[in-house]
């Protein structure tokens, strides 16, 4: 189960997974709230300019009523009979009807370009209406599904921190084998690990790690062989069985039912030995941690700890390293995986 690498371990502040979930309730109410606002803004801004529209529909149908009157008022003028003091027959005069018309159309062609122009206002705030609600609905994905599904996820951390928190022990822990030598827990910022690693190391003979770069493929595959089998010893279990396959570039290896197998990468660049080598105990602590789960006086460790492990390893817990690299990183037979192999690699010389 040995994932992408990561130097930094531990969270200094074991209340942070608290804080950040009460954050993110603070920042979706916050930001609903804000919303709500310029949902009204809008709201209030769209029924001002359709206030707006009306008014100057009225006034159009105003103009236009006054321009119908003053028509009929020119076209009764010009229908008019006059006769002067002679008797003779002659049109009259009509020059301020025909201004009347002249300013009523005026009018009438004010107030329709006035509700053109208030019909182009219309469009422009609808587009902005539409393009708004286009970005709250992604905005309240947001709040509603993305930042809470990372709450749980903040959640499962919490739950994995406080749990070791909670241990709280000093006392002794993983057997080495039969040796009267035994590893002790120490609690560092909620994660738990093995030290005390000399005795698993006891016999294996570390100048071939010296001489990497200078033996072949087939050597280093031995060599790798052979500390796994000390290590395996000195947490007094077994490993059925250990192969190099070409794994894809960002895995690691993985450990199945006693069978572990590395990334072939390991053998063929001398660069990674330091992670070849951590790799391998990682996945070794991973065996020890299955077989202590069924037997945890055998192997030295509290029943709580057995408790979490077996918490952790079923399918439900377990966090892939692809779905959230954090949760992956912390949660416990990870965590004590990447303590033990440190402390091993740390007593050698790589």
């Amino acid at each position: 189960m040995a994932g992408p690498r990561r130097k930094d371990a531990y969270v200094s502040n074991p209340e942070i997974f608290k804080k950040l979930i009460g954050t993110i309730d603070y920042f979706i109410a916050d930001n609903k709230d804000h919303l709500k606002k310029v949902d009204n803004w809008i709201l209030g801004k769209e029924n001002e300019l359709h206030d707006i529209k009306l008014i100057i529909e009225k006034r159009l149908v105003e103009a236009e009523n006054k321009l119908a009157n003053c028509e009929n008022a020119l076209t009764l003028c010009q229908c008019r009979v006059e006769f002067d003091e002679e008797g003779n027959c002659y049109a009259p005069d009509c020059s301020s009807e025909e201004n009347a018309v002249i300013r009523a159309g005026q009018q009438v062609n004010a107030a329709n370009n006035a509700l053109q122009q208030m019909m182009q206002i219309l469009r422009y705030a609808r587009e902005f209406s539409d393009e708004y609600a286009h970005k709250k609905g992604v905005f309240m994905q947001l709040l509603d599904n993305k930042l809470p599904f990372s709450q749980g996820i903040l959640g499962k951390h919490d739950q994995i921190m406080q749990e070791y928190l909670s241990l709280g022990i000093n006392g002794s822990a993983g057997s080495t084998g039969g040796s009267s030598s035994s590893s002790s827990i120490n609690n560092t910022g909620g994660l738990t690990f093995i030290s005390g690693t000399n005795t698993v190391l006891d016999g294996f003979n570390a100048n071939a790690l010296q001489n990497w770069s200078s033996i072949d493929h087939d050597s280093r595959a031995e060599v790798i062989k052979n500390l796994a089998s000390h290590v395996a010893n000195g947490l007094n279990i077994d490993i059925k069985n250990l192969d190099f396959e070409d794994l894809p570039e960002n895995s690691c290896g993985y450990h199945r039912d006693g069978n572990i197998v590395l990334n072939s990468k390991y053998l063929h660049d001398p660069a990674l030995l330091k992670e070849g080598v951590d790799t391998l105990v990682h996945e070794v602590r991973h065996r020890f941690q299955q077989l202590a789960m069924d037997d945890p006086t055998k192997y030295g460790i509290t029943q709580k700890i057995a408790d979490i492990w077996q918490w952790n390893y079923d399918s439900k817990n377990y966090v892939n390293p692809a779905d959230d690299f954090d949760a992956y990183w912390y949660q416990p037979i990870e965590a004590d995986a990447r303590e033990f192999a440190e402390g091993i690699v740390n007593k050698l010389p790589l």
